[in-house]
């Protein structure tokens, strides 16, 4: 499995069992006692000595008798590292294979899938890649212009995208066939594009849209009778749309005439932007909407990715610790300003109290009132040489 993905320095053939033979075959000054020797290396040659459950690491250690250990380290930003336990010789000799293990991309050899392969390895990448989620409804013309319960459609997609904004909003996105609001909307009919909230409301309005239903109207039904939103209301001669706290933000669309495109078993529809109706949160808040991921739906991360580079970013400064010659040779007294709004603070305490118990006269409105209001509250505390007066 390692062989031809390793380029060994210094070695004539790329092969694992030469080199590293010559290596524990080399004599090696130096006392035959127990070492511990750690080493950190890049993430590249780390990798490859832990995928395939180890593998490489596990040569390693039979052909060199010594036993390796990962180091595990906090922080991304450090090194992956090793520490390699044993012999000192062999320890020393297995340290210098794991430095000549590299993978440089001129040599590695690109993997052919067979056609099955590529369909799975496709869905497997594909399933990591965020997309939007909303749900398109619209209505069956043909039962008349009027828009009722059982003539309205809608299904969930997770392709829309942005076309263009110039010179009109344009979007596109794929319908699998057959399918009814496809139908609908190759008829002409406008559509709603209804996005939908991060959260478990809006996941479940797009899973009950997203299930095969044989009464098409269930969907819109179910919604109602769990009152995950409001759809009988604004069902009119422009077809049905969400309006709920769920529901942030919809479209109405227009197909565009002869822009549909038949590919494979899909079919990718492009639409006019003809109207757009957004929730006053949208300004205040600026909410995400719902995506999906490996086969679940998302609310996407609230705190963006910071891309600043770590040299932009202000260092803080340093305290030294000083030393004894320092300490000795710099006073340790405090400074004149110190000095000055410590006897300013006592004067003022000095003030306060004599006002407090009683004594004095009255000189400033504001300590006047805090030494009636300690007086009323009968907790005021006796200054230190009270006793003396």
């Amino acid at each position: 499995m390692v062989k031809g993905i390793l380029r060994l320095e210094n070695a004539e053939e790329h092969d694992f069992d030469k080199y590293s033979s010559s290596l524990a075959n080399q004599e090696h000054a130096g006392e035959d006692k127990q070492v511990q020797i750690s080493y950190h290396m890049p993430r590249r040659v780390f990798g490859l000595l832990t995928e395939n459950d180890s593998e490489l690491m596990s040569k390693i250690e039979e052909r060199f008798m010594v036993r390796i250990k990962v180091s595990t380290r906090k922080g991304s930003h450090q090194r992956p590292g090793i520490f390699i336990n044993g012999k000192q010789d062999a320890a020393t000799k297995a340290l210098n294979f794991v430095k000549s293990v590299d993978f440089p991309a001129e040599e590695s050899t690109p993997v052919q899938l067979k056609p099955d392969e590529i369909r799975k390895t496709y869905k497997t990448a594909m399933r990591s890649v965020p997309s939007s989620v909303v749900v398109l409804t619209t209505h069956d013309g043909s039962s008349g212009a009027k828009v009722t319960l059982d003539s309205i459609r809608g299904m969930t997609v997770s392709s829309m995208t942005s076309v263009t904004l110039e010179p009109e909003p344009i979007i596109s996105f794929s319908i699998r066939g057959p399918s009814r609001t496809l139908d609908c909307i190759n008829q002409g009919q406008p559509f709603y594009v209804n996005f939908l909230a991060d959260n478990r409301q809006g996941a479940l309005i797009a899973g009950e849209f997203a299930q095969y239903h044989e009464d098409p109207s269930q969907p819109f039904r179910t919604l109602e009778e769990q009152e995950l939103t409001s759809i009988s209301p604004h069902m009119d001669s422009r077809g049905p749309y969400f309006k709920g706290r769920d529901n942030p933000a919809y479209f109405k669309c227009e197909l565009l005439p002869g822009k549909t495109i038949e590919i494979g078993d899909h079919t990718v529809i492009f639409a006019r932007v003809e109207h757009i109706w957004v929730s006053p949160r949208m300004y205040s808040q600026r909410p995400k909407f719902l995506a999906y991921a490996q086969t679940q739906y998302h609310a996407l991360a609230k705190k963006p990715i910071d891309l600043t580079p770590p040299e932009a970013s202000v260092a803080q400064p340093q305290q030294r610790t000083r030393t004894k010659s320092e300490a000795s040779q710099t006073p340790q007294g405090p400074t004149v300003t110190e000095i000055e709004d410590a006897k300013t603070a006592q004067e003022f305490n000095d003030k306060y109290w004599s006002m407090a118990m009683g004594e004095g006269e009255e000189e400033d409105g504001i300590l006047e009132e805090r030494a009636a209001d300690q007086r009323a509250v009968g907790d005021a505390e006796k200054p230190a040489d009270f006793e003396k007066k």
